[in-house]
């Protein structure tokens, strides 16, 4: 139990699981489609709270953002209201989960409160996880601009100024906006799009 929470795991926290529960977790952790279709809620005005029935773009996009090869880069250039952010944040919380190593994750988007809204969207489908699906959270790692989890993953909410990551190593960046980047060659920052983005990865 985290902060007072049961249906969050806190660090140490120890959680019985079955034979069955360990190859679940195992299924998910190896196919992030599994995860997504069996574990993953969602929000929907209609419907409340259910688990995302994914489009088949949407399972081409999270299969390239698992296996991106022969590029690390994924550059995504699609219309609106497609649910771009329900598959990132999906992708993220995936990442965030079953990380090996300790990594940081950015979330950003053109102002903080959005940011921190897509940090939400991954918070609330971190609720619906049962606990033996969960990494336990750290002391003070549950809050609205960050999240914190004992296996050494943090996602950061923050908007694309110049200096709201500045100085942090990241290893995944999720963004649906501008972001900010710095030249290794002149050290030169500035906003890019990303269709700018796009452009500068394939040089």
């Amino acid at each position: 139990m985290f902060d007072g929470n049961p249906l969050l795991r806190g660090k140490n926290e120890k959680v019985a699981i079955t034979e069955e529960q360990i190859n679940e977790y195992i299924k998910c952790r190896e196919d992030i489609l599994y995860f997504a279709e069996n574990y993953y809620y969602i929000q929907t005005i209609d419907e409340g709270r259910i688990k995302i029935p994914l489009w088949e773009f949407q399972k081409k996009l999270l299969k390239v953002f698992k296996n991106p090869n022969p590029k690390k880069h994924v550059v995504v250039l699609s219309a609106r209201q497609m649910s771009k952010t329900t598959v990132a944040s999906l992708f993220l919380l995936h990442e965030a989960l079953f990380s090996t190593k300790e990594m940081n994750i950015a979330i950003l988007a053109n102002n903080e409160r959005t940011a921190r809204d897509i940090l939400g969207r991954i918070q609330m489908a971190y609720l619906n996880l049962p606990l033996w699906l969960q990494q336990g959270i750290e002391n003070a790692g549950w809050n609205k601009s960050s999240l914190t989890l004992e296996n050494g993953v943090k996602l950061i909410a923050a908007s694309t100024s110049s200096s709201s990551i500045r100085g942090m190593s990241v290893n995944c960046v999720g963004s649906d906006t501008k972001i900010t980047i710095r030249s290794k060659v002149t050290g030169e920052i500035k906003y890019v799009s990303m269709r700018e983005l796009e452009n500068i990865l394939r040089k």
